[in-house]
């Protein structure tokens, strides 16, 4: 078919690619076949793009029946956040003695304060309630991020 010529030439920071492309002939059999070629091709885009509109459908249905189902489900939300603040209550004075156990052989930084040390050995023993495996997993991680994070559920028995 096309045979291009390329000629490369640096200038400045960049390089230059010239390119020449010589003439082909092309017999009427090879119109005919890059005929056909082209021909396919637009067909198969079209049905490319005729599958896209279909596909597209189904996503813009798949997301009205998530928006219905978010509708219907958050209708218990209160409720359900309710229940897991309570639960994560109990929970947490269900395993709270078990975690300040796994802390009596913490050894004092010297380096830090007393407060310091304090507030070190109250962050460790809050990371063991949030990882122990009944928390982990019966309450949802958005409940334990607000409760325990943002709303401070957990008393620092170090102060």
């Amino acid at each position: 078919m096309n045979e291009i010529d390329r000629k490369f030439k640096k200038e400045g920071d960049s390089v230059i690619v010239k390119q020449t492309v010589k003439d082909t002939k092309l017999s009427p059999k090879d119109v005919l076949d890059s005929i056909e070629s082209l021909e396919k091709s637009k067909e198969q885009l079209n049905t490319n793009l005729s599958n896209l509109d279909k596909q597209k459908s189904t996503v813009i249905e798949q997301l009205e029946q998530l928006s219905i189902s978010i509708k219907d489900l958050a209708k218990f939300k209160d409720w359900a956040q309710e229940i897991q603040e309570s639960k994560l209550k109990a929970l947490i004075d269900e395993v709270k003695d078990s975690c300040l156990h796994k802390l009596d052989d913490y050894v004092y930084d010297k380096t830090l304060t007393k407060e310091q040390n304090n507030l070190q050995k109250y962050r460790m023993y809050r990371e063991y309630i949030l990882r122990d495996e009944k928390i982990v997993g019966e309450i949802n991680t958005t409940i334990i991020k607000i409760k325990i994070f943002e709303k401070n559920l957990i008393e620092n028995p170090y102060k």
